[in-house]
């Protein structure tokens, strides 16, 4: 979701933005995906927000554990329901620009990733794209 808000706001105001960097971003959420996510949250919220996690982290063992170790369990006593309901209604209504004008960016994308799988990821004509063998959802630390 970082990635569509990232570009939203890269395209609504080009004057602020020099370059941007798209990691694990999907065209488009499909509303059963969508409603499956509520449906999980409603059902055990902790428990799919964990399982959330994993999958973010997938290919990423190291940084796993020291997210479980020292933050999971703050990110899961202080989640915000309604933000994540918002973030969801959010992705329902987002719409992928065909192009993109006037906004110089950068795709990255990790291969394994299970949230934003790499097929579904957005190509735009003119953009420099890097994709991950090994990197999941959180591509990000394979980038670094």
């Amino acid at each position: 979701m970082g990635a569509n808000i990232a570009l939203d706001f890269a395209c609504r105001h080009k004057e602020r933005v020099m370059s941007i960097e798209l990691f694990s971003m999907r065209r488009k959420w499909p509303q059963v995906d969508v409603d499956d996510i509520r449906q999980g949250l409603r059902e055990d919220l902790p428990g799919f927000m964990a399982g959330f996690y994993r999958k973010c982290f997938l290919g990423s063992k190291k940084e796993y554990r020291m997210f479980v170790e020292h933050l999971q369990d703050v990110y899961l006593r202080e989640i915000d329901v309604e933000t994540l309901y918002s973030g969801l209604d959010y992705l329902e209504q987002f719409v992928l620009p065909e192009v993109l004008e006037g906004v110089e960016a950068h795709c990255i994308h990790g291969a394994r990733d299970v949230i934003a799988p790499v097929m579904e990821r957005p190509q735009f004509a003119g953009v420099e794209e890097t994709l991950f063998a090994n990197g999941g959802h959180a591509v990000l630390f394979e980038y670094a």
